[in-house]
């Protein structure tokens, strides 16, 4: 069997549903990071070349 490691990228992780879900998957041991313009890499939708660096090594995305 092969393991998998997941890392999910959160978007509004710092909002309430976005905590919550952050929190969870965390407490369940994945690697989280929390996608904003302020985070380190910071991530912004209306700037593309923000993208890159916010989704690397990213396995999954809540939106």
């Amino acid at each position: 069997m092969m393991t998998v490691n997941k890392q999910f990228l959160i978007t509004s992780g710092n909002g309430k549903t976005g905590r919550r879900i952050s929190r969870k998957l965390t407490t369940m041991g994945y690697a989280v990071r929390i996608a904003s313009r302020g985070a380190n890499p910071p991530f912004d939708w209306y700037d593309q070349q923000t993208w890159k660096d916010a989704f690397n090594n990213i396995t999954d995305v809540y939106i």
